[in-house]
């Protein structure tokens, strides 16, 4: 291997030694039903608002093709 594959945990600002920050089995416990029931409804939203964006980003595309034609060959 090369040097380019070689990582830099320092440069990276990990944790070298493994250890996070430790939360208590209660705050798991408490935390976890609420980040899933953040997926649940956001995730949803996100993917409506991808597929507009894409609809959109097309449409204005081939708006933009039509007007470079026309400019490029006015009247026909």
């Amino acid at each position: 291997m090369t040097d380019s594959y070689r990582i830099d945990w320092k440069r990276m600002d990990i944790n070298l030694e493994g250890r996070g920050t430790p939360i208590g089995t209660g705050t798991a416990l408490l935390v976890a039903p609420v980040l899933g029931l953040a997926f649940i409804v956001f995730l949803p939203m996100a993917g409506f608002y991808l597929s507009v964006q894409a609809c959109i980003a097309f449409l204005t595309k081939r708006r933009a093709q039509r007007l470079a034609k026309e400019v490029q060959a006015p009247g026909r």
